[in-house]
Formats: structure tokens, C-alpha cells, sequence
């Protein structure tokens, strides 16, 4: 049986990006502009996600929970959120700081260092968009974070 196909969701302002993972490998990542108008980007927002559902059969998804510090953004999140709960697919969050902790100690300070590692992760990934890096590295973190969780022993 292969393993499931997990997604991890960035989004920004005018753009978000679905990171798909299998396992703790990379497989695609799907980038989409959004409109300025917030509705439209609601809706926009609602159709590529639902479009990736359908096309890509995800079982898991991965969310930034928490850090949002934009109306906007945090509207959108809130609608990916409920679709993949609309969709039965399980959510799981993470913060920014755990993020950080997790790519190098001392923690990361900022996004631009976080996407400055993803970058040598994956080289193909050197001209892409901020939410396709973001994406990425969420992806990775709560792929190995589950990995981590499997394979404790019992106690």
C-alpha cells in the first residue's frame, strides 16, 4: 500500500502555494495567485484547493496554525481549514517558532533564513515563490514531526 499523500498549505496575500508530500518526500508543489478582490480570493482560494483534493487524493494536510498577523490571511486560512474538514481530511498545525526550532538550533529568526534552507534542501525550488518555499518547509517539518510520532517506541 503506498503511503498517503499529505499537503502543506502557505498563503500569502496574493498568492498561495500546496506542497505535496509523500512521506518526507517532496512529490509537487502547486502555486496559485490570488485576486485582490477578497471574496473572489475566497473563492479562488476555496477552487484550488478543492481542485488539488480531487486531482491529487491527499489524506493529510498540514497548516501554519498560528503567527497570522493579516485579516486577510487569517480569513484564508480559516476557509482552507474548513474545507479540508468539509472533506474529512485530517489537519494538522504548527507554529512559526516550532518551524524554526526545527531547521536549526539556535532557531531561526526570520522567514528569509527558513526559505534560505529549503533552497539547499531542494535546489529546483531556488526560483520559486515565497509560499512554495514556505509550503516546502512546513511540509518537511510535519512529515518528519509524524514520522517521529510512528516510530516511538511503546512504553
Amino acid at each position: 500500500m503506498p503511503t498517503p499523500l499529505s499537503a502543506a498549505v502557505a498563503i500569502h496575500r496574493r498568492s498561495m502555494a500546496i506542497a505535496l508530500f509523500r512521506g518526507i518526500q517532496l512529490e509537487d508543489i502547486q502555486q496559485h495567485q490570488l485576486p485582490n478582490d477578497p471574496a473572489k480570493a475566497v473563492d479562488s482560494l476555496s477552487a484550488f484547493i478543492h481542485r488539488a483534493i480531487s486531482l491529487f487524493n491527499i489524506q493529510n494536510a498540514f497548516i501554519n496554525g498560528a503567527d497570522v498577523q493579516s485579516g486577510r490571511i487569517e480569513l484564508f486560512y480559516t476557509q482552507a481549514e474548513g474545507i479540508f474538514r468539509t472533506e474529512g481530511i485530517p489537519i494538522e498545525k504548527t507554529s512559526q517558532s516550532k518551524l524554526f526550532e526545527s531547521f536549526r538550533m539556535p532557531p531561526l529568526l526570520r522567514m528569509d533564513q527558513l526559505r534560505e534552507i529549503v533552497r539547499l534542501i531542494w535546489p529546483s525550488l531556488a526560483a520559486a515563490a515565497k509560499p512554495a518555499l514556505d509550503a516546502a518547509a512546513l511540509g518537511l517539518h510535519c512529515a518528519v514531526e509524524r514520522l517521529f510520532r510512528i516510530n516511538q517506541p511503546a512504553q
